[in-house]
């Protein structure tokens, strides 16, 4: 046999391996749980830094733009709002209605902490800029309240 386990009654000359015996139970007795269960703080690297995302007031940018283009009597007019989405306010509404209806990521939903997400209409509406104007994914922020990756992926499933 190669290996052959003694008991710990014999000694160490009758035992070569009883040194790295006694290692070995020190090492899984003691360094081993905190390996995998560490206690206490974690210890970050500065390169491993989880980032936290921006509060921006999402229910507050979906407010503005209904109330400035979709409300009964909104902000702009209806000749301001074929220029600035350069199609009628019916037609918006019915791509956006059917857009939303299809697809699960231009719906409204909870975030795992319950907070509502960005809206349909908010969603829409930054493809809608991004494809007339040719503006760039994080050019949607200020007024719609939105960060440049959703914007990308809005457009990438509107189209």
């Amino acid at each position: 046999m190669l290996f052959e386990y003694s008991s710990s009654s014999e000694s160490a000359d009758e035992n070569p391996y009883g040194e790295v015996d006694r290692m070995v139970d020190e090492f899984v007795t003691h360094h081993l749980p905190n390996t995998f269960f560490p206690r206490g703080p974690r210890l970050r690297n500065v390169n491993d830094t989880i980032p936290i995302p921006a509060d921006r007031n999402r229910e507050e940018g979906h407010n503005r733009l209904f109330n400035d283009y979709f409300a009964e009597n909104p902000v702009y007019s209806d000749k301001q709002y074929r220029r600035r989405f350069r199609m009628r306010r019916p037609l918006f509404c019915c791509i956006m209605n059917k857009m939303v209806e299809n697809d699960v990521f231009l719906q409204q939903r909870r975030n795992a902490a319950g907070k509502l997400g960005l809206s349909g209409l908010q969603k829409c509406t930054a493809a809608i800029r991004m494809l007339a104007y040719g503006l760039a994914p994080d050019a949607i922020d200020e007024y719609l309240r939105m960060g440049e990756t959703t914007s990308k992926k809005s457009l990438l499933h509107f189209t």
